[in-house]
C-alpha cells in the first residue's frame, strides 16, 4: 500500500505540473483581460486540458492519501513476525480417546 501511494503521489505531481504547464500556455495566448484573445480556440482547448489534468492531480493525490493512511493503520495494528506465527501444541484427555491439538495463527 505504501509502494502505491507513494506511486499516486508522483502521478499526482506530473499531473499537477503538466496542468499548470497548460495553464502558462493558455495564458500566453491571452495577455490581458482588457484584450481580445487572438486564438480563443487554441486558448480555451488548453484551458480545458488543465483542467482535465488538474483533476487527475486532484484524484491521485487523494488516492495516494487514502492508501498512505490504509498503509500505516496497517503498519502500526499488524503484529510483530514473532507473534504472527505461533504454534502450540497441547494434549488432550477424553474418556477413552487421548490425543493432541495443534492451533495457531500464520
Amino acid at each position: 500500500m505504501a509502494g502505491a501511494s507513494a506511486a499516486g503521489l508522483a502521478a499526482g505531481i506530473v499531473l499537477g505540473t503538466q496542468a499548470t504547464s497548460k495553464r502558462d500556455e493558455a495564458h500566453q495566448h491571452w495577455a490581458s483581460t482588457q484584450t481580445p484573445c487572438a486564438d480563443a480556440a487554441l486558448a480555451n482547448k488548453l484551458i480545458d486540458e488543465a483542467k482535465g489534468r488538474a483533476l487527475g492531480a486532484n484524484i491521485a493525490f487523494g488516492v495516494a492519501g487514502a492508501l498512505a493512511i490504509g498503509a500505516g493503520i496497517l503498519w502500526f495494528t499488524g503484529a510483530s513476525e514473532t507473534q504472527a506465527r505461533h504454534v502450540a501444541v497441547a494434549p488432550t484427555l477424553t474418556p477413552g480417546e487421548p490425543g493432541v491439538v495443534v492451533f495457531g495463527r500464520f
